[in-house]
């Protein structure tokens, strides 16, 4: 087994030394080619390398000989296209010189007119700016003087009771003004009756009379708007809805209705302060209930002015109902008269009719007597003028249509 081994490993060691010697010998030959195709691809890389130079030499000749020849040839083409141009351009530059003329003067009429209306527009704007400015003075003027008008006015109805009152029934005026009724026509102003002194009567259709009296109640209302905490201003109010109380419970007591004939048991108190009674109905819910128990009725601007405005149509309606009545009573005026003139248009029908009769007659008269004998004196020759007598009148009676004929003829 041993003697096995040692003869293969012996021939495994002479095949690996005959393969190496092989190796050997073809690799020297190997490494021979390649140096005989490296020599010949050195030889060719210096060849190409030399011609590459020679063709680069000569291509850099040929193009520039080729870019001389192309600048000559372009050069000389531009120079003769630029010169037919400027021929052209120079023969018709009077032509488009006037075109262009043409073309501006209009452009230039408008820009002047445009520089004008520019001009004029700022003109107006610079004088609107003056306007406004002048009218802003006037309305800081006006804002100014208001403001002191009405700080005035505050103050007078803050401390005078008269003016308070005076304020009221210049108020309760321009109500009755706005509402139509006409100055001691439907209502007296002032009109004083047996020591009562209501600042209005208003006179209802049917000469009825309703008592108005303005009450303006605001230094404590006015109060309660300048209080600087919540406590004052409700001390304010109460007190305001007191005096507001204590105004209707005074004017219930005048009893305004026992001093007038066909008047409603009621008295009108107008407040001209809408915000002003408000408030007090909000502190005393019932105010209303109070002044109808004592017979005064609360109204403000704008419940008098529907008050006023229901009597005016109430007056309007009067005055129909009165002109209705005069134009019957004018109706059956007519008729009486239009049938007694019936009846002297009758006689003198009648008149007319005798004399038509008589006029008739006389002609036929004439036809038979008179006549003849002219018509002979002309035959005779005694005149050549023609007499001819009238034609006599026509009696035809006028049958009066009837009804059906009317209905007919419509």
């Amino acid at each position: 087994m041993t003697q096995v081994i040692i003869i293969g490993a012996v021939g495994l060691l002479v095949g690996i030394a005959l393969g190496w010697l092989l190796a050997s010998g073809r690799y020297r030959e190997t490494l021979a080619e390649e140096k005989a195709r490296g020599a010949a691809n050195l030889e060719k890389a210096e060849w190409a390398e030399r011609a590459q130079e020679q063709l680069r030499e000569t291509f850099q000749a040929l193009a520039a000989r080729t870019l001389q020849t192309n600048n000559e040839a372009f050069i000389t083409q531009t120079r003769e296209q630029l010169e037919s141009i400027l021929k052209q351009f120079r023969g018709d530059w009077s032509t488009q010189k006037e075109q262009f003329t043409n073309l501006v003067q209009p452009v230039e009429k408008g820009l002047k007119a445009l520089d004008d209306q520019v001009r004029h527009l700022e003109q107006r704007r610079e004088g609107a700016y003056k306007a406004l400015e002048q009218h802003l003075g006037d309305l800081k003027d006006a804002h100014h003087q208001l403001r002191d008008e009405t700080g005035h006015l505050r103050s007078a109805l803050t401390t005078s009771s008269s003016a308070r009152g005076q304020w009221g029934e210049v108020q309760l005026r321009r109500i009755v003004e706005l509402a139509g009724m006409a100055n001691h026509i439907d209502f007296d102003e002032q009109q004083q009756s047996g020591g009562a002194r209501p600042d209005l009567i208003l006179r209802l259709p049917g000469h009825g009379i309703l008592p108005v009296d303005a009450k303006t109640s605001l230094q404590d209302y006015l109060r309660a708007h300048d209080a600087d905490n919540e406590n004052d201003r409700k001390r304010s109010l109460k007190a305001h809805a007191l005096a507001m109380r204590g105004h209707v419970r005074a004017l219930g007591n005048k009893e305004y209705w026992k001093q007038f004939e066909r008047t409603p048991e009621v008295v009108v108190m107008f407040v001209p302060n809408e915000a002003c009674l408000g408030a007090a109905f909000e502190e005393d819910p019932g105010l209303i209930e109070f002044g109808l128990e004592h017979k005064v009725l609360l109204a403000t601007p704008v419940t008098l002015f529907g008050l006023l405005r229901a009597v005016a149509y109430g007056w309007q309606q009067q005055e129909t109902t009165d002109n209705a009545r005069l134009i019957a009573e004018e109706g059956r005026a007519l008729c009486d008269r239009l049938a007694k003139f019936m009846g002297h248009l009758q006689g003198t029908g009648k008149g007319l009719e005798k004399a038509v009769l008589a006029y008739n007659d006389a002609i036929g008269s004439a036809e038979t007597r008179l006549m003849p004998s002219a018509r002979r004196l002309r035959d005779l020759g005694a005149t050549t003028a023609e007499v001819t007598a009238p034609e006599p009148i026509e009696l035809q009676p006028r049958i009066p249509d009837t009804p059906n004929d009317e209905a007919a003829s419509a």
